[in-house]
């Protein structure tokens, strides 16, 4: 169990499944991320790409975040996402989707759902670059949206899709965070 950093329900419990089928972001990150972020939460819809048990995406529902989109592929850690989902807000009005991110993505393109903030916890050795691409062409991450990536400090982009331009680096202990926003027309090539 991990605790949430901050907001309302700061101290509360999440579940985290055990074994190897999620790492969970670290309180310290977890605090840099939402103060890198910081009052861009409040009312925004939020995409919790790679979500896991949900902890991110549970700390900006607790910083004032509006509606929350879950995405996570394994059935049985979707599970525990929504047993913490229920038991952090007692109710379950944040779309779940137990789906790989692609499918997501297009789901939210055809749905013609945006966000103003994306976050990706993906396993660390996990090849970004086809999410980052689809992020960056569906128009689904609103024009001043963000997109927040966790990696491996030792794990750079090496490229930045066509239509996203990187507007933070910061790395925390072993993580690094990019935040990345897509181009205005006026600022592609």
């Amino acid at each position: 169990m991990i605790r949430i950093t901050g907001g309302e329900y700061k101290g509360r419990l999440v579940k985290i499944p055990k074994g190897d089928k999620v790492r969970p972001t670290r309180a310290m990150v977890r605090e840099a991320i939402f103060n890198m972020i910081g009052s861009r939460i409040f009312g925004a819809t939020v995409l919790d790409l790679f979500s896991g048990s949900g902890l991110l995406g549970l700390e900006a529902k607790s910083r004032g975040a509006g509606q929350i989109f879950f995405v996570e592929y394994n059935k049985a850690v979707c599970r525990i996402l929504r047993d913490n989902l229920v038991s952090l807000t007692q109710y379950r009005r944040d779309p779940i989707l137990c789906t790989t991110a692609q499918r997501a993505l297009k789901q939210f393109q055809q749905a013609g759902v945006r966000f103003d903030i994306v976050l990706m916890d993906p396993p660390y050795q996990m090849d970004v670059m086809p999410i980052l691409k689809s992020l960056s062409v569906t128009g689904i991450v609103k024009k001043e949206g963000w997109i927040v990536l966790e990696r491996g400090k030792t794990l750079d982009i090496n490229t930045i899709p066509e239509g996203l331009v990187e507007v933070k680096e910061k790395t925390y202990g072993s993580s690094k965070i990019h935040i990345l926003q897509p181009l205005n027309p006026s600022q592609r090539k």
